[in-house]
Formats: structure tokens, C-alpha cells, sequence
């Protein structure tokens, strides 16, 4: 679908330098992970996918910046995939944000040969849905649900915004006398790595595999290094969570946990550990890393913690 002639010019750039893809999502302020340079590495190198980097600038600068997957089908087509994306720089005009939304399709559906799958970073609504309407595309999936956590409140102020039994369950997991640290080295992050996908295979939910999760932390840039916590009480590791940090925002990756560690709410006291951290390191925010109703007890966990849920427009194709 052709761009409308009054939209603004918007020129496009590639992106291959590390140093200047971070700088634009720390721009962009809240990025998702599927967005960040390592999270692009990691399922390159993981699963053979090409992976393309693209500015958008208008008059005033760049305002958006996408991150697109992309592999053959059959030899003869090509699917291209955008989770999350584009990111927004700065408060674009409808006109503008149609404008990028019509040259990313024109770029990734220009032929019957050419599919893509697209989950743009927009909440839900009216708005979005033309936007994505007006591009040529339509809905096939409904939207992903996450939470927004600011970071930049004091942490008596995170605190007070904690849901009370949520504030009741980690005050009990900082009386049992838990002690959280980082797992830096190897071995100690690969047992964290072997801990978790027992778990996800003995409650057999769907989630990010042990090998792409050590992917994801092997391409991590070094200032948006993996914060791997682990629980420990009475000598034994309890439970533990990755948190990958992606711009100037974060997001919670995986966990798993004990019987002993749900026991004694070692999730709260990691993740509430884990939130200071970030916070000290200068992560402006946190994205809970999704909210489905199909999994009522992880949901009433994640929005116990008083951020911003939100619900974006979904898939289109």
C-alpha cells in the first residue's frame, strides 16, 4: 500500500553498530526486549535468522527504530517477523507514526511472496487499529498484555506501591532469612540456566528455552549485562530469576522456584531485590514480561508489584 502524498518524509537508515542502536532505545525510553541488540544476536546465532536494524528520521530527527527478523519459506518466499517494534522516539504525530508504520510494510510485504507477521509497540484502541488499518494490514492475533514498572520513584515510594498482600508476602520472605546474590560466573549461571528448565518441563509451561536464554546472556553487551539472581537459604539454591537488561529499560525473562522457595516467597524478595538493582544501575524501567489470563496465579503476581498494565493492539499480517 502506497504511503499517502501528504505524509512527512521519513528517511531510513541502517543500524549496525552496537553503541548506536542502544543509544536510540535509551532514547526511545521504555523498549521492549525483542527490541534490544542481544535479544537480535541471540536468535540469529540461535536459530539462523537474518536480523535488520533501521532508523527513521523525519525533519526533526529520528523517530522510530525497528529491529526485523527475517528467513526464507520454501525457497521461494520470505517470512519477516517484528515483535514489538517499532520503538518510538520522542512523541511522533499520527501523521508520522503512519508514515513509518507504511514504509516498514512497504519494505517487508512488497510481494505475494513476502509475509509478515507484526506486533507494533502501540496499546490497544482506536488509533492503533487504524494506523495499522491504513498500512494494509490485519489483525490475526489479539494483543499481548504486560506491566510497566517505573523505576524512578525512590525506593520508599516503590514500596508504598506495592498491592498489600504482595508488600505482606515479601516482608515474610526478608524474615526467613534468605540471602539474594548475582550469579556472575559461569557455572553458577549455568545452574540457574539447569534449574529453571526443570522446572518449566516439570510444570510444563510454555517458555524461553534453557539454550536461548544462554544465548540471550553470552550476547549481552556489557552494560546491558544479564542480572541473574538466585535465593539461597540454609546453603540450597530456592528459586531464582533473569532479568535482561535492553536500553534504558529492562525486562524479567525467567524464574523458577522451590517448593521451599514458594514456601517462603523467595519470589518476591527476588524480584523486589532485582528491582533495586536495576534501579541503582540506572534501568529507568521494567517490563514484567507478560500477564496471560490462562495462568490467573503468575498474573495476580506480576500486577501485585503496582505498575502500569497494558495491553497492545496484537498481530497483523
Amino acid at each position: 500500500m502506497p504511503i499517502p502524498s501528504n505524509s512527512p518524509a521519513i528517511e531510513i537508515a541502517p543500524v549496525n553498530d552496537r553503541d548506536a542502536w542502544r543509544a536510540l532505545l535509551v532514547l526511545a525510553g521504555p523498549s521492549a526486549l525483542e527490541q534490544g541488540w542481544g535479544h537480535g544476536e541471540a536468535h540469529r546465532r540461535h536459530h539462523g535468522q537474518a536480523v535488520d536494524r533501521l532508523v527513521f528520521s523525519a525533519d526533526s530527527g529520528p523517530c522510530a527504530a525497528v529491529q526485523a527478523f527475517r528467513r526464507p519459506v520454501l525457497g521461494i518466499g520470505r517470512l519477516s517477523r517484528i515483535v514489538r517494534g517499532p520503538v518510538w522516539i520522542g512523541e511522533p504525530d499520527t501523521d508520522t507514526r503512519r508514515a513509518v508504520l507504511g514504509a516498514i510494510r512497504a519494505r517487508y510485504k512488497a510481494g505475494w511472496r513476502q509475509v509478515l507477521l507484526w506486533m507494533p509497540e502501540r496499546a490497544d484502541g482506536m488509533e492503533a487499529r487504524a494506523a495499522m488499518h491504513a498500512a494494509g494490514l490485519r489483525r490475526v492475533v489479539t494483543g499481548y498484555s504486560s506491566v510497566w514498572l517505573d523505576l524512578a520513584p525512590e525506593e520508599s515510594a516503590l514500596r508504598a506501591g506495592l498491592d498489600g498482600n504482595w508488600r505482606n508476602a515479601l516482608n515474610t520472605a526478608e524474615r526467613a532469612g534468605i540471602s539474594v546474590a548475582p550469579c556472575r560466573e559461569g557455572p553458577a549461571i549455568n545452574r540457574q540456566i539447569a534449574a529453571y528448565d526443570d522446572f518449566r518441563r516439570a510444570h510444563r509451561f510454555i517458555g524461553p528455552s534453557g539454550a536461548l536464554i544462554r544465548a540471550l546472556i553470552e550476547n549481552a553487551d556489557p552494560r546491558e549485562e544479564a542480572l541473574v539472581l538466585a535465593a539461597t537459604q540454609g546453603g540450597r539454591e530456592i528459586a531464582g530469576i533473569v532479568l535482561l537488561r535492553h536500553g534504558a529499560a529492562a525486562t524479567y525473562h525467567a524464574g523458577w522456584t522451590s517448593e521451599e522457595g514458594r514456601r517462603l516467597n523467595a519470589h518476591n524478595l527476588l524480584l523486589w531485590q532485582g528491582a533495586l538493582e536495576l534501579r541503582k544501575a540506572g534501568t529507568g524501567w521494567l517490563d514484567l514480561g507478560g500477564v496471560d489470563a490462562a495462568a490467573p496465579g503468575v498474573a495476580r503476581f506480576k500486577l501485585g508489584v503496582g505498575g502500569a498494565f497494558f495491553t497492545l493492539s496484537g498481530t497483523w499480517i
